[in-house]
């Protein structure tokens, strides 16, 4: 949120016991230039953070050949990117990130799930990165976001948004997903509902 606040969207369930009298439900954040992105991580992010020795101390080269438990493959993997964010470029893949340059995290409770509003905040989100996407002054052209290879709910649910596998990076533990984004003024879809960009 502190790189790309332009990029980030909660949803509030409004009345809470907080101070702020708001309830965070669910949110999405992104970017939609993912090289751009990476660089400023480096240079602006990273520096601040006061990490704890067993974190600042890990060896990211070194991966864990056993899973230790549900989600640990991806919890290493995040934990990877923590130190060394150029693993997000996808190396191993040099055309991956000029086809689909923005990414996004989404994330809602379960019962604020399957109501609409997960399509309604990638919606924004997504006219948001196409509109002001990096590089050379356009819209981002495609969007990308890994996920747990087991998350089969996730999975339909961005499929219905119009993402797709990219079988190239997907491993046992983790899926890729790709969509392109179309031209300025075309439409939209997310799910089931389809929405024009306004010019």
């Amino acid at each position: 949120m502190k790189l790309e606040p332009a990029h980030a969207f909660v949803l509030d369930a409004g009345s809470s016991e907080n101070a702020s009298g708001r309830r965070v439900v669910g949110y999405i954040i992104g970017t939609p230039d993912t090289g751009t992105f990476v660089e400023r991580y480096r240079e602006e992010y990273l520096p601040t953070l006061s990490l704890p020795p067993a974190i600042a101390n890990i060896n990211v080269t070194t991966t864990t050949a056993a899973d230790d438990g549900e989600g640990d493959e991806l919890r290493r993997m995040f934990g990877r990117i923590l130190l060394n964010p150029e693993e997000m470029l996808q190396p191993a893949a040099p055309d991956f990130i000029p086809r689909y340059p923005a990414h996004l995290h989404i994330d809602i409770l379960p019962e604020f799930q399957g109501k609409g509003f997960g399509g309604r905040l990638m919606e924004i989100f997504l006219r948001g990165v196409r509109a002001r996407g990096g590089g050379g002054g356009g819209g981002a052209c495609g969007v990308h976001l890994g996920m747990r290879r087991d998350n089969v709910a996730a999975g339909r649910f961005y499929e219905r948004c119009g993402f797709r596998v990219h079988e190239g990076l997907s491993d046992e533990h983790t899926t890729w997903m790709v969509k392109e984004l179309e031209e300025e003024g075309e439409a939209v879809v997310v799910g089931n509902e389809e929405t024009r960009e306004q010019e």
